[in-house]
């Protein structure tokens, strides 16, 4: 058996497939996983495996927020809101003593895929929203309206000395996964009796989409992206409607970028081509 990657899901021990009496990969009374890894056919240094040692990710949440309707069809709010994590889960890699049955000695080997819990980070901001519907305007044009909302985050991580920076570069002080500094959205609608359309604009800035990349074990960005789209509803009857979608008007592309030092620095790493989708729909109630 010549073996590359080994399990630790379960924390098995891992042997050749004629070993009439393989182990099970837990103790006679099925308590706790085994924590090592045993190899009988040592051929390389490196592993992968996930970690049943984790702890869940806990928060604790704080929000503030005040709303103000200055009319019947108008509103005004805003929210602070703060979050402090702890047990932060991140992909990483660490180091696992492994017996080595060719020479009877401990080795080491770098498990090079895995997670762990890393320290604590804390997510701060606010978020502004604006709606309303023009209904001061004369004749028709009291259909017209409008909703915004934009949201600023501040995000930190403290990892301390958890992240074994010796094995794919000293990754840290990141910003977190998913979450954009600057998002925000701008809705311009128009409402009768007979139908409704509206054209809207969404944003967000550029994002950490993943900590470290399964191949190249580098942090991996997504780049700035607006997206502009485009729906029109008409009432046939008052059960029937007919309409039509347009999304991604501008027929935007999405950009990745990569990571490849300790500084900062980027490079382009994927362009991926959305292209815009037209949807042409009907409903009925009955």
């Amino acid at each position: 058996l010549s073996l590359k990657r080994a399990s630790q899901e379960l924390g098995a021990q891992v042997t050749t497939v004629d070993n009439p009496n393989p182990p099970t990969g837990w103790d006679d009374d099925r308590g706790a996983p085994f924590e090592s890894v045993t190899f009988v056919s040592y051929t390389s240094g490196t592993v992968g495996g996930s970690n049943p040692h984790l702890k869940p990710e806990e928060a604790i949440n704080v929000d503030l927020g005040l709303e103000w309707y200055f009319s019947d069809v108008g509103s005004l709010s805003g929210v602070l809101f703060l979050k402090d994590m702890d047990n932060m889960i991140r992909r990483g890699s660490t180091r696992l003593d492994t017996d080595n049955p060719s020479t009877g000695a401990v080795e080491q080997v770098t498990q090079s895929d895995t997670f762990d819990n890393v320290g604590k980070a804390k997510i701060k901001g606010f978020e502004l929203s604006y709606q309303q519907t023009y209904d001061m305007l004369p004749g028709i044009w009291s259909g017209l309206g409008m909703q915004a909302n934009f949201t600023r985050l501040f995000t930190s991580e403290d990892v301390g000395s958890s992240i074994d920076t010796s094995i794919y570069g000293a990754y840290v002080d990141l910003p977190l996964e998913g979450l954009s500094p600057t998002n925000y959205n701008v809705i311009l609608f128009f409402e009768t009796d007979k139908f409704s359309t509206r054209l809207a604009y969404n944003f967000r800035s550029e994002y950490m989409l993943n900590s470290r990349d399964v191949i190249g074990k580098r942090p991996v960005y997504n780049s700035d992206r607006g997206v502009l789209d485009y729906s029109f509803t008409y009432n046939l009857t008052d059960a029937v409607k007919i309409g039509f979608d347009i999304n991604n008007l501008t027929n935007e592309t999405t950009h990745t970028k990569y990571q490849y030092d300790e500084y900062g620095s980027l490079h382009p790493r994927h362009y991926f081509i959305n292209d815009q989708r037209f949807t042409l729909r009907m409903s009925a109630n009955f």
